[in-house]
């Protein structure tokens, strides 16, 4: 290299430290500027308080009640038909009905003594006939008479009959036809346990009617 080739050499060398070193400062001024800039006036600062959180809420006095009390269970799958096979086409009611009483009894819900007799805890498919049904609803209501508490399942067919304000639901010998079907009027009647007015948790009504079925929107415009 020729002793010129050096002198620019050092020449373009100074010349970036000399750019490199007004950069750096350029950016410390800018900093210096950034932070200097001024805070909000403190009426226009929201104020930052701790949240104030309500007392935990007392125990739950319907989980405990429940608890202190005997829990039964019946559920029903209605999806076959004895003289209308060609409806037995909803593939669904048995396995739920299976998982619904499965869930329930892991839950504490004990079975009906005269269901359990036919070796299932639930009615499906022929036991899920008239004559059973009011057997069971019978015992239900007998079990569940004084303080105790009961849940009813029907899973299957639903339709509206000509009453109007009304669920017929199918059954195995009955299905959802003119005429035909188990009103669930029919199914609450068996349940009535009289008109008392409730004034306390101690008194709620012990049992829990779950219509899975087509058109059970009805039993809420019914007078019974």
């Amino acid at each position: 290299m020729s002793r010129q080739s050096r002198v620019w050499l050092r020449v373009c060398v100074a010349l970036l430290l000399i750019f490199f070193a007004i950069c750096s400062r350029i950016g410390v001024a800018s900093a210096q500027n950034v932070s200097k800039v001024q805070e909000p006036p403190a009426d226009l600062t929201p104020p930052c308080t701790s949240p104030a959180y309500l007392s935990a809420p007392n125990p739950d006095l319907i989980g405990e009640y429940l608890k202190a009390h005997k829990r039964y269970r019946l559920v029903i799958g209605a999806g076959e038909y004895s003289n209308h096979p060609e409806t037995n086409n909803r593939a669904y009611v048995e396995p739920t009905a299976r998982l619904v009483d499965a869930t329930l009894a892991e839950l504490g819900y004990e079975a009906l003594s005269g269901v359990t007799q036919h070796g299932d805890a639930f009615l499906i498919g022929k036991d899920a006939n008239r004559k059973a049904m009011d057997a069971a609803l019978s015992e239900m209501a007998q079990k569940t008479g004084g303080q105790d508490f009961g849940i009813i399942y029907y899973v299957g067919h639903g339709n509206i009959p000509s009453t109007g304000a009304d669920l017929s639901l199918g059954i195995y010998d009955e299905p959802v036809a003119p005429g035909q079907g188990y009103l669930a009027s029919q199914m609450l009647g068996l349940l009535q346990t009289g008109s008392v007015y409730r004034t306390t948790i101690a008194e709620i009504p012990h049992l829990f009617v779950v219509f899975d079925a087509c058109f059970s929107g009805t039993i809420a415009q019914s007078t019974h």
